[in-house]
C-alpha cells in the first residue's frame, strides 16, 4: 500500500488564510503512523496547537483522510489529504 499526501500550507495575511506553499509526495506507512499519532496530536494540543481530523472508510479500515492542524498562535494552518493507493 501506498499512502499519497496532499499538504497545503496555509498563512494569515490581511486577516484572510491565504496559501503559501503545497506538495504532493508519497510517504510511507510509517510515516503516516507519525503524523497521526494521538500521542503527536496530544502533544501538539499541549503547546496551544488545534488538530481537526476527517475520518473515512478505506479500503483497509477507518482512517484518518485528512488532518488540519492550526499553529499556537493561529496565523498558520496546515491541511493534509491521506489518498490510499494500490
Amino acid at each position: 500500500m501506498q499512502i499519497l499526501m496532499t499538504q497545503t500550507n496555509l498563512e494569515r495575511i490581511e486577516g484572510k488564510m491565504k496559501i503559501k506553499s503545497g506538495e504532493r509526495r508519497f510517504i510511507t506507512e510509517k510515516e503516516y503512523d507519525l503524523i497521526t499519532n494521538p500521542e503527536t496530536m496530544a502533544w501538539f494540543k499541549a503547546i496551544g496547537g488545534k488538530d481537526t481530523i476527517v475520518r473515512g472508510r478505506t479500503k483497509y479500515a477507518q482512517d484518518i483522510i485528512e488532518l488540519t492542524s492550526v499553529s499556537p498562535d493561529g496565523c498558520s494552518k496546515t491541511v493534509r489529504e491521506f489518498e490510499f493507493v494500490e
